[in-house]
Parts: C-alpha cells; sequence; structure tokens
C-alpha cells in the first residue's frame, strides 16, 4: 500500500490562504463594531430609563437587567499621583507594563535597554491586497 502524497506547501499559497482569513476577520471584526455600537446606544436608552423611573432593576420576557454603578479612577495632575506613589510606597496602584514606543526612544538613546527590561521580538507578517 503506498503512502497518500501530501501537497507541498508554498509561500505564496500560504499568504494567499492568510490574506483571505484576514478579510474575513476584517468583515467580522466591522459588524460586531456595528453591533457594539447598536448595544451601547441601547443600553445608555436603557440607563436613561431605568433612571427615570427610579430603580435599578427591572425584567423583560428573556432577561433581567441590573444597574450596576463602579468607581473608576481619571488622573488629572499625574505629578501629584506619582508624588503620593513614592511618598506613600503605594506601587501597587500602577499597571505593570512599560510603554513600547517610548521604551524604543529612550534604550536608542542610550544605545542599550533600559535597566530591568530585555528585548523581546515578536514576528509578525504584514499583508497588502494587490
Amino acid at each position: 500500500m503506498s503512502a497518500q502524497l501530501q501537497p507541498i506547501e508554498t509561500v505564496g499559497g500560504l499568504i494567499d490562504e492568510l490574506f483571505l482569513l484576514r478579510e474575513q476577520r476584517r468583515k467580522l471584526a466591522a459588524t460586531d463594531k456595528n453591533l457594539r455600537d447598536q448595544y451601547s446606544e441601547l443600553e445608555a436608552r436603557l440607563i436613561a430609563a431605568l433612571d427615570l423611573q427610579e430603580t435599578t432593576q427591572a425584567r423583560g420576557r428573556s432577561a433581567t437587567a441590573t444597574l450596576n454603578e463602579e468607581e473608576l479612577a481619571t488622573v488629572v495632575d499625574w505629578h501629584l499621583v506619582h508624588e503620593f506613589i513614592r511618598s506613600q510606597n503605594a506601587f501597587h496602584l500602577l499597571q505593570r507594563r512599560i510603554n513600547s514606543a517610548a521604551w524604543r526612544e529612550a534604550a536608542a538613546e542610550r544605545g542599550e535597554p533600559i535597566p530591568g527590561t530585555t528585548v523581546f521580538k515578536r514576528r509578525t507578517i504584514a499583508l497588502r491586497r494587490i
């Protein structure tokens, strides 16, 4: 019994397949953006209706909606925030990530990576329609 031969993948074939998948994802993303916009608009209308009725919970035939509120911080003076963090040793208030563009710029100026960091090269493929 002879083994069935598998077709050889070509670089061009892989590029074309990747391009088709990207186009499908773009169409889905456009649909998703439209649905997210509709959802946000309808959610705002529901919040206004709940406020008008002075309630935080209501139900329809298929679901119950509960209005939740959460306090989120907005920084108006980064200098004061940084001062507080340093004086109180409250570094847990910051997210643990570095701005890649600023890091690249500072590392280029120094001629070497910033102390405590290392380089990670993310490799991706850029596609263009022909």
